[in-house]
Order: structure tokens, then sequence, then C-alpha cells
């Protein structure tokens, strides 16, 4: 049974929602950028339609990611990364002002996933625990998450001038969207509620914290 449950994790979670899902976010934002500048180049497409682009791109690779069933996140975030990686298309993100538009979009999603959050907080169940305990656990995750690994690794990253900016960017890494999105997908694999409580917990802390 051990070993199924191995081969099974190994064949379902690394390599196909994980390796794969990077494979495909990859791809998907190479093909979608070219795609993009030959439309241009043929008149197909204008530039200022870069907007519309963008915001239809995400929920694309989404919506396919979640039909093959594997890690749409890591989709989207290589994706996008791809996509931005071509220096035309940098070129134009910046003189059609793309990431200030990009802000707002972001802010009124923030909005509803912030309202969204407040109306599923197990208030209830959090009351039925020990305070003190549940304040520690917060703590000793948002203390050791980030922190140690950032400093760990602070004497190679040249971005990092000096111990407090490393501190800084291990502090600065509040949990939110994906950490709510985890622990509603660990909830409907496995039933257990209390991994989600933990989970919403945690998130409630960063955000607040942060």
């Amino acid at each position: 049974h051990t070993h199924s449950f191995s081969t099974l994790w190994l064949a379902q979670v690394w390599a196909w929602q994980v390796c794969f899902g990077v494979f495909y976010g990859a791809c998907f934002g190479y093909l979608a950028a070219r795609f993009f500048l030959q439309g241009v180049k043929s008149g197909a497409m204008e530039k200022r339609s870069l907007l519309a682009f963008t915001t239809a791109l995400p929920l694309l690779c989404m919506g396919s990611t979640e039909i093959l069933g594997s890690a749409s996140v890591l989709a989207v975030f290589t994706a996008a990364a791809m996509f931005s990686r071509n220096d035309k298309l940098s070129e134009l993100i910046e003189q059609y002002n793309v990431p200030a538009l990009l802000d707002c979009l972001d802010l009124l999603v923030s909005n509803v996933f912030f309202i969204y959050l407040g109306t599923i907080l197990p208030w209830n169940a959090w009351a039925e625990w020990s305070a003190w305990k549940l304040v520690l656990l917060c703590l000793t995750i948002l203390m050791f998450r980030r922190v140690p690994v950032v400093l760990f690794f602070y004497p190679i990253i040249p971005a990092l001038k000096n111990i407090w900016e490393a501190v800084f960017v291990g502090w600065f890494g509040p949990m939110g969207v994906a950490a709510i999105f985890y622990a509603v997908v660990a909830f409907h694999q496995t039933g257990d509620l209390k991994t989600f409580h933990i989970c919403t917990a945690v998130a409630f802390s960063s955000i607040v914290a942060h």
C-alpha cells in the first residue's frame, strides 16, 4: 500500500500536476506571445488589444489546465512569466501602461476575494480551540515559513544589500488567495475540516500581520 501510494503521488502530483502544469504553462505563454505579435504584424489585431489579451490569457490558461487536471495556479504563473519574457511585448506593456490597468483589476478582484474570505472564516471552530495554541501556531508558521530560508541564501542573492533587507524580504510574504484556494482543494480532496480551519486561521493571521 505504501509503495502504491508513493507511486501514485509521484505520478499524479509531481509528474502530472506539477511538472506538466509548469510545462503546459510555459508553452501556453510562449505561444500566446508569438500569436499576439503575429496578429499585430499581420494587422489582424491592434496593439491596444494587449490589455484584453492579457486579461483573457490567465482565464483561458487556468480553465484549460483545470480540464486537463493539472495545477492551474502553477500553469498560469509560468504562462505569465514566459509571456512577459518577450522583449517586444515588454515594450508594449510599458507603452500602454498595462501594469497600472492590471493593478486596478487586481484591486477589484482582491476586494471580491476578501469579501468571500470574510464569509467563510470558521469563527465558531476557532473559538472551540485553545486560543494560545492557535496564536502560537500562526506565529510559528509566519516566523519560520520564509525568514530562515531567505537568511540562509542571503549571501548568494545580489539584490539583497544587507541582512535587514533579507529579513524584510523573508517576512513580507503574506498568504492570501493561493493559500485559501489550496485549503479549499485540500478540504474537497480529504473532507477534513480541521485542515481547512487551520489553513484559514494561518492565512487570516498573515493578512492581519502584513
